[in-house]
């Protein structure tokens, strides 16, 4: 029952035989995790789709014939010119399909079967996801993105001198960039923002450290007007079936935490909708600002001039990248919270306070671990010495020479030692101008 081969009964045998249980489950996990077109592609052929929108019910069919049409044309464009370009793959129907399904799915509809059968066929029912206090539920997730395609599209690339493009390696290869964020539900203040070298390490550690820390130290570097206060413990997290996510390090992490974490099947981002809405808002209330237009909620009009934009490097896109979380994003009043998210932190915060971590626990889920000597001095760490009664004692024990350290850059005045498996021992540093500072201070 349940299978009509004989053969495949022979491979799930011989897949449970080499690997175990594992190797009875299949692939769907990694559902998207590969492209087949270019970040390029895609943006060549919404372009072209959203010319289309205009006709009167345009059929998927001639929007798939309108697409190969463009690309054969841009093709031999590109074979005419005196220095021969790559030339851009052919689409299907289904490629044009799943971009009409992801861009553009509402204006696709209404044109092709009118508004009432439109809203028939796609509002939504019920209430959705409920919220009562800040940090109940917490969404994760980041996305990559060609750096070169990024800038380029949004006008910031025409800006860019060309000793910094070399310096930046733009020249027209991919270069892939990761950006990781998270989100507070109930209040959709973001809890986590970085940008981050793709195939590096995975972001997902420092987003989950971000969420926990007090941020406005980045806001006031940034040069921002108001503050960056949302952290806490998170009630419940949810990811994608991401492989970072489904790593053992990452169970390590959210169980130290004393997280639940909540998975949403591969191939269905409308079950953690927010951090969805969260990316798209990015691209179109950010980067589209570096296209010449002014920072209305950031900057004056005054200091937003071409002469400035010329010199932007990717470390100041970054600064206002912060700039307009802090100063734009979150003072800006969302439709569904009828306040601006600042707003809803501070009401939800005075109601129920959300929970913290103290800095040992921090320590011991975010720390690094290395060993060191005990000495008279106690332990050095990056030219700081630790030192207290308990250290002082556990170098006179006899057969105590190394100890395996736990240092954290969110409070370099304590680390945590221990000479074997046993718990963890705080010890301050002997000087008192580290206790409280950070490794920024550092």
């Amino acid at each position: 029952q349940g299978f009509k081969s004989g053969h495949t009964m022979w491979k799930w045998y011989g897949l449970w035989r080499i690997y175990g249980d594992d190797g009875l489950f299949d692939g769907y996990r990694n559902c998207g995790k590969y492209k087949r077109y270019d970040d390029a592609t895609d943006a060549f052929i919404c372009k072209v789709l959203d010319t289309l929108w205009d006709q009167e019910r345009p059929t998927i069919k001639s929007c798939v014939e309108s697409v190969q049409a463009a690309i054969d044309a841009e093709n031999d464009r590109r074979e005419r010119l005196p220095v021969p370009a790559p030339k851009m793959k052919r689409v299907g129907y289904d490629y044009v399909l799943g971009l009409i399904k992801e861009h553009a799915p509402i204006d696709s509809a209404i044109r092709r079967v009118g508004w009432d059968k439109a809203y028939k066929d796609m509002h939504a029912l019920g209430v959705g996801i409920e919220t009562f206090r800040a940090l109940q539920r917490v969404e994760v997730d980041e996305y990559t993105a060609d750096l070169f395609v990024l800038m380029e599209d949004t006008g910031l690339f025409d800006h860019l001198p060309a000793s910094v493009k070399r310096l930046l390696e733009l020249d027209g290869s991919a270069r892939r960039v990761t950006v990781s964020a998270a989100i507070d539900v109930h209040t959709r203040c973001l809890l986590a923002l970085q940008i981050v070298p793709n195939a590096i390490e995975s972001p997902l550690q420092h987003t989950l450290e971000m969420i926990y820390t007090e941020k406005s130290p980045i806001a006031d570097a940034a040069g921002a007007k108001f503050g960056w206060p949302m952290c806490g413990a998170p009630e419940s997290i949810v990811f994608d079936r991401g492989s970072a996510y489904i790593s053992d390090d990452a169970k390590d992490n959210l169980a130290y935490l004393g997280n639940t974490k909540n998975g949403s099947p591969a191939g269905k981002p409308w079950l953690k909708p927010f951090i969805e809405r969260v990316f798209r808002t990015i691209h179109s209330d950010l980067l589209l600002r570096f296209s010449g237009r002014a920072f209305s909620d950031v900057v004056e009009k005054g200091e937003n001039d071409s002469a400035a934009r010329a010199t932007l490097t990717l470390e100041a896109f970054l600064g206002w990248l912060v700039r307009w979380t802090v100063d734009a994003y979150h003072t800006k009043k969302h439709s569904s919270l009828g306040m601006t998210p600042a707003q809803a932190w501070t009401r939800a915060t005075k109601e129920c306070e959300p929970r913290a971590l103290s800095t040992d626990e921090m320590r011991e889920v975010f720390g690094v671990r290395t060993s060191r000597k005990l000495g008279k001095k106690g332990v050095r760490v990056r030219h700081i010495d630790y030192q207290n009664d308990a250290s002082i004692k556990m170098y006179y024990t006899p057969g105590i020479d190394n100890v395996e350290v736990l240092w954290w850059g969110g409070d370099i005045g304590t680390i945590s030692i221990r000479p074997d498996d046993g718990p963890w021992t705080t010890v301050t540093a002997a000087n008192d101008m580290w206790i409280g500072k950070t490794d920024t201070d550092l």
